[in-house]
């Protein structure tokens, strides 16, 4: 019987497309990540896990094999009749994506089925109703998530692709996001790489929000979708300060009348704005991980910034009921986590120690892709409200190390650019 969660025809003229042309078949459905279990029909899952043993051994597939397999292995019981009718069928591999398609719908509707009714389950027992959203949340955004995850396969042609275009097309490719300060990603190797956290710190006064906002204003200049996790400052000052270095101004001046641009300067911050995901809602690592995977499935975003991780609260518990180490550690592992299971970028602004130390926990040292460390000891100079700052880059997984980046901090707009 044909429903939506099972389409037995659908699957049976896969299964013949796959038994009778398996190369072109396997080749044209190998980016669906289709398997046995993909199939409703017990019969039709057995003939596809007999094709994927087969190929895997590299053994022929035909009938003949297929039928002999399912012997071999105790499964030709109730497999026979559908085997010899898939057979008799006179589908084409031509037909196999149309068909792979049907497949794979009705597999997506069982797969979500079968989480709302153990989510429905939990949600009778849960002590908190709170604790059963977050976990149904969880559980049907890792659902999209994994039917979304490439293959090793798919990953290496990728690879493959970049290294001819590089060797053979003299076009080299960027491995890494730029922050739009060339200062910084020249030495870093065209910037930051998805899949990490990277953690921005220095002493009270030295910029790190500023740096932070410089750095989104650049992305989202240039067409990137980011996720800003202001736990510092308000939704409207997290934009005041984004529109100052958008617009060179200090808006606060603009509002109180003690100084004035021409309107046409917030032409396409409007439009800017529409890509940036603003939320200053979010009590612990619990919480930030649903935002991000709901940011990431909606909106595609490429950087999740935080400000700043000291005031997150642990895995699901807030500031105020854990130990500042406790707290940061399990923030610290839990972004890191989130970065690479979502593959973007997490820039988490920290606080210093005293001794110049990420504050709160030596974890945070060892999850990071990059620590960077602002110095600052000129004060703002009196008429360009201009001064030096340092970027000691601690920490880069991916390139050059424990070297010093000269940038200037303009402390009226908060923008950041290189000092040469």
């Amino acid at each position: 019987m044909t429903t939506k969660l099972t389409n037995p025809e659908a699957e049976s003229a896969l299964c013949g497309c796959v038994v009778l042309d398996p190369a072109r078949t396997l080749d044209t459905t190998n980016g669906m990540r289709l398997t046995a279990d993909s199939f409703g029909v017990s019969a039709f899952r057995a003939i596809w896990q007999a094709v994927e043993a087969l190929v895997a051994g590299g053994r022929a597939v035909d009938p003949l094999t297929v039928r002999d397999w399912l012997r071999e292995h105790n499964a030709l019981d109730g497999v026979e009749q559908p085997l010899a009718r898939v057979m008799d069928s006179a589908h084409t591999a031509a037909h196999a994506e149309y068909y792979a398609g049907i497949v794979q719908r009705c597999a997506a509707r069982r797969a979500l089925r079968d989480v709302a009714e153990r989510l429905r389950i939990e949600a009778e027992m849960a002590d908190d109703p709170e604790d059963a959203r977050l976990e149904a949340e969880s559980r049907l955004t890792g659902l999209a998530l994994t039917a979304n995850e490439p293959d090793a396969e798919a990953v290496w042609a990728e690879i493959l692709a970049d290294v001819s275009s590089a060797m053979e097309q003299g076009k080299p490719k960027e491995v890494g996001v730029p922050t739009g300060i060339e200062a910084i990603d020249s030495r870093l190797d065209g910037g930051m790489r998805r899949g990490g956290v990277y953690f921005l710190s220095g002493q009270k006064g030295r910029g790190k929000s500023s740096l932070k906002a410089t750095i989104i204003c650049n992305m989202l200049r240039a067409g990137h979708s980011i996720a800003d996790v202001s736990l510092e400052m308000t939704r409207r000052q997290e934009l005041e300060k984004l529109a100052g270095i958008y617009v060179n101004a200090n808006i606060t001046d603009i509002i109180r009348g003690k100084a004035a641009i021409p309107l046409s300067r917030f032409a396409g911050m409007t439009d800017m704005l529409g890509r940036l995901h603003l939320t200053c809602d979010v009590r612990n690592a619990a919480e930030l991980r649903q935002y991000a995977r709901r940011m990431t499935r909606k909106h595609g975003i490429t950087l999740l910034a935080l400000d700043y991780i000291q005031r997150l609260g642990g895995a699901a518990y807030s500031v105020s009921d854990s130990s500042e180490y406790d707290r940061i550690t399990q923030a610290s592992g839990a972004i890191t986590a989130l970065a690479l299971e979502l593959n973007i970028i997490v820039l988490a602004v920290s606080s210093e120690s005293r001794a110049g130390e990420l504050r709160g926990s030596g974890q945070l040292d060892y999850d990071g892709f990059g620590v960077w460390k602002l110095t600052a000891e000129q004060e703002f100079e009196s008429l360009s409200w201009e001064r030096n700052v340092d970027m000691y880059v601690d920490k880069n997984r991916f390139g050059p190390s424990h070297i010093t980046i000269a940038l200037r901090h303009n402390g009226k707009t908060g923008a950041f650019w290189g000092a040469g």
